[in-house]
């Protein structure tokens, strides 16, 4: 408005944009708190979960020890 007119809002129009403005972003929160169900949950939780157990019997196979790590225990290259 006040580069059409060179004059500024008045206190009343403020508070209207304010309170429209206001409403659209609590509008727009209360939908994505929509959006996270429990199917997309579980979902999240299964695929980050199946990428530690690739990783964990990736490390059981390729697991090395008698001949490159000999002389040293299991718990030893564990803390290190």
């Amino acid at each position: 408005v006040y580069s059409r007119t060179n004059q500024h809002l008045s206190v009343d129009e403020l508070d209207s944009r304010r309170t429209r403005a206001s409403l659209l972003l609590m509008d727009e929160l209360e939908m994505d708190a929509v959006l996270v169900t429990t199917p997309l949950i579980i979902a999240i939780f299964v695929a980050g979960l199946c990428q530690f157990l690739v990783g964990y019997n990736t490390g059981v196979m390729n697991s090395p020890s008698s001949v490159v790590f000999s002389g040293h225990s299991t718990l030893e290259w564990s803390i290190a």
